[in-house]
């Protein structure tokens, strides 16, 4: 029984855990033949979602997938837009619930402002220079205007500039109903 019980944990633990880069003090990532190992964790942004919106919860999920592990070098301009790609049923993205001109639809790739809105708070939080931010037509339930970000691929985007002299790594990562995005410092190998 006691076998089963830990078995049982150990699974729970895998499937709350398993979209997660585990990123701790001295772990390593190559960048253009360099390596970078992370130092500590300087901003963190958490918001919350509903997970039995599966449409919307899927559309997140797979835009977050391609934030997760990114590295941000000195003086890099990132672009939400260009990380993500554009919101296509090819690209694997669903009908979800949105926003267009102040009224609620549905859109394909809907409820990834989400994702964009929670990686805005996080450059805002390290103070990264914003180029381009959009708020929502009306307010969204997750986060506060000051750090919303609303984008439509070729047509809204978040843009910021890593302004610092620091290298960082992203962690985007889902536990139960809750979305963080998180940026750690990292330093180069002697």
């Amino acid at each position: 029984m006691r076998n089963f019980v830990f078995a049982f944990l150990m699974a729970m633990a895998t499937c709350l855990f398993a979209n997660q880069v585990f990123a701790n003090p001295g772990t390593s990532v190559k960048v253009n033949g360099k390596t970078y190992y992370m130092e500590q964790m300087v901003s963190q942004f958490v918001t919350v979602f509903n997970p039995r919106a599966k449409s919307r919860t899927s559309n997140i999920n797979l835009a977050r997938k391609k934030l997760n592990g990114m590295i941000i070098m000195p003086n890099e301009v990132v672009s939400f837009n260009d990380r993500v790609g554009p919101r296509t049923k090819e690209a694997g993205f669903l009908e979800a619930a949105s926003y267009e001109n102040g009224k609620k639809t549905t859109s394909i790739g809907g409820g990834i402002c989400q994702l964009a809105s929670t990686f805005s708070g996080a450059a805002i939080n390290l103070d990264m220079k914003v180029i381009e931010r959009h708020r929502h037509s009306l307010p969204v339930s997750y986060i506060g205007p000051e750090k919303e970000a609303t984008v439509a691929y070729g047509f809204k985007d978040f843009r910021f500039q890593n302004n610092t002299k620091q290298v960082f790594f992203v962690k985007a990562f889902i536990v139960k109903n809750k979305l963080y995005v998180e940026f750690w410092r990292c330093r180069s190998a002697c």
